[in-house]
């Protein structure tokens, strides 16, 4: 079973409202240190989802690593 998924263009306005309130810097270091699964790589693919997380007070990052192309998450809180 292939683990990886494309961006699937799930981004939801609310977290895409909070993820733009966030310093540059921020996201770039969230997009740099992300994890992923299937070989522990630390950087994400552009085309990633935003998604808000479960408390409605942080964003979830979810997309492919940069190194292998396995499912990669970040939490930016």
């Amino acid at each position: 079973m292939n683990k990886s998924r494309p961006n699937n263009g799930v981004t939801e306005f609310e977290a895409l409202k909070l993820w733009n309130e966030y310093p540059d810097h921020w996201k770039d270091m969230w997009l740099n240190n992300a994890y992923c699964m299937k070989c522990k790589g630390t950087s994400l693919k552009p085309g990633y989802n935003v998604l808000m997380g479960s408390s409605g007070t942080y964003v979830l990052i979810e997309g492919n690593c940069a190194q292998c192309g396995g499912v990669a998450t970040r939490t930016c809180d």
